[in-house]
């Protein structure tokens, strides 16, 4: 190989090797560059991760920090503890509820300090076990204060985990609830004197409920002879006037007394929300009058001039918008309470005038209005006079009453949807006004046909008997007076027990039992007459001085009721009732014929004022208008003589039911 070749083959070599060479370093000047590259990114990003990292840092400093001012001005206790429950942390607020510092706890357990004789151990052993779970717990109990101060505490506490689940610490919130507490012990022992304070007032209400009853029996069973027997006297051919005068007032008496006790059980039944408004048709007018006609004389004998007028109610003038429709209410509550307000007025005024007026307006609302020209009421006490037992002072010193008329007259407006107003000046007068929304109705056809007997004149079977029952030896006479002159078969039972036994072998058609006896009440004997077979027909009356027995569910196994004192009509009516149905008595309705005989001669202007004055009981009227009947008159002949008998016997009932039987016939 020349000189030449070598050196070419040389050349070449180190052209090979110096081209590698090349590519070498440029790779490494590209890989250089590339991890130089890779290594600036890094930074970068390593630089906005610091960046992030820092930021991160200095918002949770800073919310801790605001956490940490939070819990330290907290007023609640906030207590941070280690993993065995050895203190760490508190605030201010914790030492502000207990007294102690952070040196008094640190590293100890809040119980050892805080927990007390009052402690609720059971409440101690839930934290215990909540923290042996490393669970949250939420507990009540009572701690006590660095001076020994109890106090209620509510603990809110969470356990504080690590990354590996494992418990680090506890934190807990502690509330003061001691006011909490207190007002719902406070609350409790509210509760509990009103639950007391119901229960007396039940028993109390028990008390006189009782006591109400048997003031009821006592005084309605003695009044029950006084005004039974008055009755029967009042019925002698044999009285002379100064007999009957005295029996008269030996009655009147009798009924105040007894208007009296109906007073207090009137407002008894109100109290006691068991008094019912009733939903009758009404004829306000014939009410009306009917009230007017039971004051008329008590007011001419003080000469008072007593006005009743019906009114427009929108033009104030008197009434000629033609008939006035009869409407559906509580006659007997309207008619309470009108005779109340009259007979105050009247009873207050010594000069001048009394003033009644029904004011009928639109819309079914009806005004009633008492004005009277009295010695009025002082402006202090016009609110109480509506208060039970409670009159005007300058009043009650000169009359009589019980100070109820206002009261019940109030209630009753109440309970119909009124409200009962007075207007009124010392020296002045008064005025009393209420208005109520009375629904019309159509007129109801009187229908008195089948009704029209006089219980005095029945044909009684002889065979028929009547079983009395009642530990009152005078209702058992009172009864045997009105029921043995009409022919029936009697026996008499002392009470219940004996009763039974009489019944078995006196086998009566009716029976009537007081509720009230020894041995064996009324009720009881009801029940065993009732559970044998051979009684299936018997007809059972309770008859009672009490009024809080009248019919109700309980009494719904008697198949009527009288209550004492009892009234000879309402006796011969119910015992008729009962016997009738059972076609035991075979009635003669004498009333009935006689009124086929007058209807077509008694004019209105005769018939229309006693039938109004038979309706509120106003014998004095009646006798009156009898005796304005010309008894020459041939053709009203019967009719007066059968008025006058009623009148005399005084069967207000028989009577009305007659003078109904006799416009019936003439309408008809």
């Amino acid at each position: 190989m020349t000189s030449s070749d070598q050196f070419n083959d040389a050349s070449a070599k180190w052209r090979v090797r110096y081209e590698r060479e090349r590519k070498a370093r440029k790779a490494a000047e590209q890989l250089l560059e590339n991890k130089s590259h890779e290594l600036w990114k890094s930074n970068n990003e390593l630089a906005d991760q610091r960046d992030r990292l820092e930021k991160l840092v200095e918002e949770r400093m800073g919310e801790l920090k605001r956490l940490s001012l939070v819990a330290a001005k907290t007023a609640n206790g906030v207590i941070i503890t280690d993993d065995i429950g050895g203190t760490l942390w508190i605030n201010e607020g914790f030492t502000r509820v207990t007294g102690y510092t952070i040196d008094d706890l640190i590293g100890r357990k809040p119980g050892e300090l805080l927990q007390g004789p009052q402690t609720d151990q059971d409440t101690v052993q839930i934290i215990r076990d909540a923290i042996a779970q490393r669970k949250s717990f939420n507990v009540e109990l009572i701690n006590y204060t660095k001076e020994g101060r109890p106090y209620w505490i509510r603990i809110d506490a969470d356990p504080i985990l690590n990354d590996e689940g494992l418990l680090t610490q506890y934190i807990a919130i502690e509330t003061d609830i001691t006011d909490q507490k207190n007002a719902e012990h406070a609350l409790e022992e509210a509760i509990i004197r009103a639950e007391n304070a119901a229960i007396e007032a039940a028993e109390a209400n028990k008390a006189k409920s009782l006591f109400l009853a048997n003031m009821s029996h006592e005084i309605r069973t003695p009044l029950n002879g006084v005004l039974g027997y008055a009755q029967l006297l009042l019925q002698s051919p044999n009285l002379t006037e100064k007999d009957r005068a005295q029996l008269d007032v030996v009655q009147r008496n009798g009924e105040h007394l007894l208007a009296l006790i109906n007073d207090i059980l009137d407002l008894s039944k109100i109290e006691a929300g068991k008094m019912q408004i009733m939903h009758a048709p009404i004829d306000l007018p014939q009410l009306f009058s009917g009230v007017a006609e039971l004051f008329t004389l008590k007011a001419a004998q003080k000469g008072l001039n007593l006005s009743f007028l019906i009114l427009d109610g929108e033009t104030g003038q008197v009434w000629s918008g033609g008939e006035i429709p009869n409407v559906l209410g509580d006659a007997k509550a309207i008619r309470q309470i009108l005779v109340n307000l009259v007979g105050n007025a009247i009873k207050f005024t010594d000069s001048g005038s009394v003033n009644c007026a029904l004011s009928i307006h639109s819309n079914c609302r009806y005004t009633f209005v008492v004005e009277d020209e009295g010695i009025g009421i002082e402006a202090s006490e016009v609110n109480s006079i509506f208060r039970p037992f409670e009159q005007s002072s300058s009043n009650a010193v000169l009359m009589e009453g019980t100070g109820l008329g206002l009261a019940i007259s109030a209630n009753l407006v109440e309970l119909m949807g009124g409200e009962l107003t007075v207007n009124s000046t010392k020296g002045i007068g008064s005025i009393f006004s209420f208005t109520l929304h009375l629904e019309s109705t159509e007129a109801v056809a009187r229908n008195a046909s089948s009704t029209t007997q006089s219980p005095w004149k029945q044909e009684v079977q002889q065979s028929k008997r009547v079983l009395i029952v009642d530990d009152n030896e005078s209702s058992r006479n009172l009864l045997k007076d009105i029921l043995e002159p009409l022919g029936f078969g009697l026996a008499f039972a002392e009470n219940g027990r004996t009763g039974l036994k009489m019944a078995e072998s006196f086998g009566p058609d009716l029976i009537l039992t007081d509720i009230r006896m020894p041995d064996m009440d009324g009720h009881e004997l009801c029940r065993k007459v009732r559970s044998m077979k051979r009684f299936s027909h018997t007809r059972i009356v309770a008859v009672s001085a009490n009024v809080l027995d009248l019919p109700s569910e309980r009494h719904r196994s008697f198949d009527d009721f009288l209550l004492k004192p009892i009234g000879v009509d309402n006796v011969i009516n119910v015992v008729n009732k009962m016997l009738s149905d059972n076609e035991i008595l075979k009635s003669v309705s004498v009333a009935k014929s006689v009124a086929a005989k007058a209807s077509v001669t008694v004019s209105d202007a005769i018939l229309k004022p006693m039938l109004e004055a038979a309706m509120i009981g106003d014998i004095n009227a009646l006798k009156r208008q009898v005796s304005n009947i010309d008894a020459s008159d041939t053709e009203l002949g019967h009719f007066r003589e059968t008025v006058s008998t009623y009148c005399d016997k005084f069967q207000i009932d028989a009577l009305c039911r007659y003078l109904e039987s006799v416009q019936s016939d003439k309408e008809g």
